[in-house]
């Protein structure tokens, strides 16, 4: 099937082993924010630091989460900075408090939690193993909506990276628009995939009830890869099985840090 063949090359290029740097077990991770006019920030790159999540406003305000080691390379470019979480890790369950009392504020759009639905072991996530059994199930109660779970190849330590397809006709490869859905490609990222799943029982049970829902899969193929990264995922799993701070596996290198909160 050519959507088969696309996706496999797509998924290909995630499994290409990066050079990355192997942190220590012992960092502290910190949120911070600096100003640096871009030379300056270039040239932080070029000494060494590695980040690829980080927010820079046209005023140069820079606002990242970062390393010890990546401090002393600020430190030794002498960038002043200011602390806005110091030590993540041990504050993430202060922070995650204040978010939600901050969410419980702003405006909320009626959504019927799915009748299917529920917390995983995973610290209220999903295993990859219960990952899996949920795509089983979903065929099982939608046969008419969702595809048997399919490998797409496994990973680097042979794990299956799994699609399901969700359309009116879903063992038909029809002439519609197709849209590609993953999660987990960073394995610290557990929340993506239940807001994956989450999506998914959504619009299979309000396929009949919803005119919307209904005129979307019945026009378009929606493909869809809970876990893209499963090595990673697994490793934390293994390693932190409550959450917290975690280390991501890519290609065989591990990388440690805390669970991202931007």
């Amino acid at each position: 099937m050519r959507k088969t063949i696309f996706l496999k090359l797509l998924l290909s290029l995630l499994f290409l082993t990066p050079t990355l740097k192997s942190f220590s077990q012992k960092q502290k991770f910190h949120r911070v924010s600096a100003f640096i006019q871009p030379k300056l920030l270039e040239q932080l790159f070029e000494s060494g630091l590695e980040i690829d999540h980080f927010d820079y406003q046209k005023q140069s305000v820079f606002t990242a989460d970062l390393s010890d080691e990546d401090l002393n390379i600020f430190k030794k470019n002498n960038v002043k900075f200011v602390y806005l979480i110091k030590d993540l890790e041990s504050n993430l369950e202060k922070y995650n408090q204040n978010v939600n009392k901050e969410s419980q504020r702003s405006v909320k759009v009626a959504v019927t939690t799915p009748a299917n639905f529920a917390l995983g072991t995973y610290n209220g996530y999903y295993t990859y193993a219960e990952m899996q059994t949920i795509l089983d199930q979903m065929r099982t109660l939608y046969p008419s909506l969702i595809t048997a779970k399919t490998s797409l190849g496994n990973s680097i330590e042979g794990r299956s990276v799994f699609m399901v397809k969700i359309s009116d006709n879903p063992d038909v490869d029809e002439n519609e628009p197709e849209v590609f859905f993953n999660a987990v490609h960073h394995a610290r990222e557990p929340m993506s995939m239940s807001q994956m799943i989450y999506f998914m029982w959504h619009i299979l049970e309000n396929y009949n009830s919803n005119p919307e829902i209904k005129a979307l899969l019945n026009s378009t193929e929606l493909y869809l890869v809970p876990c893209v990264n499963p090595d990673g995922y697994v490793y934390n799993q293994t390693t932190n099985p409550t959450g917290g701070a975690c280390g991501e596996k890519i290609g065989g290198i591990t990388v440690t840090g805390p669970l991202e909160l931007i």
